[in-house]
């Protein structure tokens, strides 16, 4: 392995983690407009957001043997690709079922890449022969504070919602297209 293939490794690595941040952080300030869009209770908005918790653990579950069959490079852009087009519908979904499903896939998705990019990273440090971990973990860090920052500041500008998700699902679609 050449050493440029080691950093193209090490920066696919670090985009991956940033798209689980990004993508994850994107869907917190919309949290109120599903709520309001959906007409549904706090009790029925907490039983929603544990969906994604749910879809989330259920998918981590099963990523490790999907990697090991697959590659984590494959399974890293299917659970990246799987946010990308979900990001959008959490902001359309105009009622409960179909948001708890949304919201399920958007967690899975998201659990999946969470495992599969841990599992490659794992892996680049190991070939770099150096702590790289943290760096990768910052990353997410970083994708946080962009995804919600992103949305927040579009919804103050008055972008709506979808657009707002477009621009963040574009993005990611971007980030993970150099993986």
């Amino acid at each position: 392995m050449t050493s440029s293939h080691r950093a193209g490794s090490r920066l696919a690595t670090r985009l991956a983690f940033w798209v689980a941040g990004f993508g994850l952080a994107a869907w917190a300030p919309l949290v109120p407009f599903a709520k309001q869009r959906l007409q549904v209770d706090d009790g029925t908005l907490g039983l929603l957001l544990l969906c994604l918790g749910i879809g989330s653990v259920t998918a981590m579950s099963r990523t490790g043997p999907l990697c090991g069959r697959y590659g984590s490079r494959r399974v890293i852009l299917a659970g990246g690709a799987g946010m990308v087009v979900l990001l959008p519908m959490l902001t359309i979904v105009s009622n409960t079922g179909l948001m708890a499903l949304a919201l399920l896939g958007f967690g899975a998705a998201l659990g999946s890449l969470d495992v599969a990019m841990n599992v490659h990273a794992v892996e680049v440090e190991r070939d770099a022969g150096r702590p790289l971990m943290s760096g990768f973990h910052a990353l997410f860090s970083v994708g946080g504070f962009a995804g919600s920052g992103f949305v927040t500041l579009m919804l103050a500008l008055s972008v709506g919602p979808l657009a707002a998700t477009l621009a963040c699902s574009a993005s990611m679609a971007v980030a993970l297209g150099v993986t």
